[in-house]
């Protein structure tokens, strides 16, 4: 099987046209080409066909190489372009390349036309993949200027005389003016000269120290004065030199006057709630990522793939490890705002820890605290909600990280994973170099709403809860610590119950690829079928893809599928309305369904998910799940596949 390569051939002669196919085919190219000889006729086919090159005669009866050329720029195509003559010049060479020409090569001299071709296919693929980056780098800077303009809370960064450089419309609202009215004046010229000193002073706190602090600041703009949470962070140019601040302030007024007012279990509750809301915002956020993110992660695995160049290579492998690491991100986020009940599944604790403190990385490094690992390979598989653990573990490092913030540098946190010694628990440590808990505090700490913190810095139910996911786990938690040498918590949790508990299951492991099916994608996103569909058809699928539920079923009705995999959320019918169609019409279908979906927190979606079965492919994914899960599909489907017309929908009227 040859090369495939679709060219254009703008040639008059039907010989040489020939003559030119037969070079090409004899050095491995499968060709799919087309003889045109006019203006018209090349408009035709460059409107009704794809093409990789474009080999043109300079000089014809009706036509030219360089009329073609400008036809095809004309069109906004971006192809290579060749020109092969017996009569052209040098000064007329000259012309065709300036005017956009990638080479010329004379009649008598083909053996030039391959290398020729080689060049300019690889060249036209780099060019692609270029503006295929510069428009992922459009969307994510469009994607940060939404968020920087969307968000209630105020942005700004200013210069190291305070002058605002950049701050967003609410930054701009909250001082009672527009942002055009800000940029360059400093707060002296904002805010009441009462309260400007603090702010000025906080700034200057900042850049003296290069490390970021929070604040509450009080303003008064026209007579009204309102409480603001300022963190702000110092701003480094590429040397690393500080050159300014950016901050983000919340007004935190309506709630410093509710605090005020309640009393202290009142007010634990009340931060017990803010807690979930914010778990709630962080989860809806996180979903919105997950759809570019997927095509994000998917056309950077693509071009990773598809490129030859060792350097480019690698810039593409950084952006594939980059969105895997927002990908991770996002999915630990959507874990802590997880609220459901336990999910019991095959756990790996090892990467629980690992992800969870990767969640934590930036506050931790922020404060120099030095993390190590010593987690035991191969730990025994656990039956737990890995949503739960994760939570226990977030909580634990997150305290440890609180604690040391009272002691001075070197801050060390360090968690070890091992085996109980009769095989039937593993057991977690996580131990720091803090200030220790008192012995008489030690009993009391996992009390709900016992703390040791100032008023506002904790609810006190972190440890009750840690205790409670431990516990309904069958396990244990405990704590040894002494007065200045830090402390220690100690998580056990019991193994047994699992038929193997030193595995993973079976369909976690790798199996050879089914190739060869039909497989249909329904996504209103292009960018994730098309990353979806090209994926499946580098395994050697043919895939099709429509934007929503109706279309499905035309396509359902009309043609035979091996896998059907469709999105959650789509306009006119989403994915519950397609699957009860299909569950109407020909339910032997559904063991072919798999569901794409970023909305697995919905209870909705979640409901409907457990009650039908369906595989379900959680958004952002990588290449390989995809991959993974139409291969389990198609390895359940038990006995030979029926026929084609026994599949496909009825011919029915279609009451969309």
């Amino acid at each position: 099987m040859g090369i495939p390569l679709r060219v254009l051939i703008v040639e008059d002669s039907e010989d040489d046209a020939l003559l030119l196919v037969r070079v090409l085919r004899r050095s491995g190219y499968d060709l799919t080409y087309k003889r045109v000889d006019t203006a018209a006729a090349m408009s035709a086919a460059l409107e009704t066909h794809s093409w990789d090159i474009i080999i043109a005669d300079y000089t014809m009866p009706e036509f030219n190489g360089l009329a073609a050329l400008a036809l095809m720029q004309e069109k906004k195509l971006d192809l290579p372009f060749i020109i092969v003559s017996g009569s052209i010049g040098e000064d007329i060479a000259v012309a065709a390349m300036k005017a956009g020409a990638h080479d010329y090569i004379m009649k008598g001299h083909l053996a030039r036309l391959i290398p020729a071709v080689e060049r300019e296919l690889r060249e036209a693929e780099v060019r692609r993949a270029r503006r295929r980056a510069e428009e992922t780098l459009q969307e994510s800077y469009q994607l940060l200027q939404a968020v920087f303009e969307g968000t209630t809370d105020a942005i700004f960064v200013k210069d190291l005389q305070g002058r605002y450089l950049m701050i967003n419309t609410a930054g701009a609202q909250a001082l009672g003016k527009s942002p055009a009215q800000i940029i360059g004046k400093d707060d002296r010229e904002l805010i009441g000269p009462d309260v400007v000193r603090e702010v000025m002073e906080h700034d200057h706190r900042v850049m003296r120290s290069g490390e970021t602090h929070t604040f509450e600041e009080v303003t008064t703009i026209g007579g009204m004065t309102r409480t603001y949470l300022s963190t702000k962070a110092p701003r480094r140019d590429h040397q690393g030199k500080i050159i300014g601040i950016i901050g983000i302030a919340r007004d935190i007024t309506e709630r410093k006057q509710a605090e005020e007012e309640m009393r202290r279990q009142r007010e634990t509750l009340y931060q017990s709630e803010k807690l979930a809301t914010m778990g709630q915002l962080l989860a809806g956020v996180a979903h919105e990522l997950n759809n570019p993110l997927s095509v994000v992660m998917g056309q950077a695995a693509l071009l990773r793939q598809s490129i030859r160049s060792k350097q480019q290579s690698e810039r593409a492998q950084k952006i594939v490890q980059a969105a895997d690491r927002c990908a991770r991100i996002v999915n630990n986020f959507l874990a802590l705002a997880r609220q459901r009940p336990p999910e019991r599944q095959p756990v790996q604790l090892n990467q629980v820890v690992r992800e969870a403190v990767e969640l934590l990385a930036y506050p931790l490094r922020v404060d120099g605290v030095e993390v190590s690992f010593e987690l035991t390979e191969e730990l025994p598989i656990l039956r737990a909600d890995p949503h739960q653990l994760h939570q226990v573990v977030v909580n634990l490092v997150a305290n440890a990280h609180q604690a040391m913030r009272e002691t001075a540098t070197p801050r060390r946190l360090r968690l070890k994973t091992g085996v109980s010694i009769d095989g039937q628990h593993v057991w977690l440590e996580i131990r720091d170099n803090g200030p220790g808990i008192p012995p008489e505090l030690q009993g009391r700490i996992f009390e709900p709403f016992f703390t040791t913190k100032p008023p506002g810095v904790g609810t006190g139910l972190g440890l009750s809860l840690c205790q409670g996911i431990v516990e309904n786990h069958g396990g244990r938690i405990s704590v040894d610590s002494v007065i200045g040498q830090g402390a220690a918590f100690h998580v056990l949790l019991p193994v047994a119950g699992l038929e193997d508990p030193s595995r993973l299951p079976v369909e976690a492991r790798a199996s050879p690829a089914i190739q060869g099916k039909r497989i249909l994608v329904v996504d209103d996103e292009p960018g994730i079928a098309g990353v979806v569909a090209e994926v499946l058809q580098l395994d050697g699928h043919r895939v099709e893809t429509v934007g929503d539920g109706v279309t499905a079923l035309k396509k359902l009705r009309d043609h035979h599928f091996d896998v059907i995999m469709s999105d959650i959320r789509m306009p006119e019918l989403d994915g519950p309305g397609l699957y009860r169609e299909i569950e109407q019409r020909n339910p032997q279908l559904l063991q072919r369904l798999i569901f794409l979906t970023g909305d697995t927190l919905t209870p909705g979606t979640r409901e409907f998910l457990e009650q039908t079965g369906i595989p379900c492919l959680s958004k952002p994914f990588a290449l390989g799940e995809v991959r993974e899960i139409v291969r389990r599909v198609l390895q359940a489907q038990e006995g030979p596949l029926s026929s084609e017309t026994d599949l496909a929908l009825p011919h029915e009227q279609q009451r969309y």
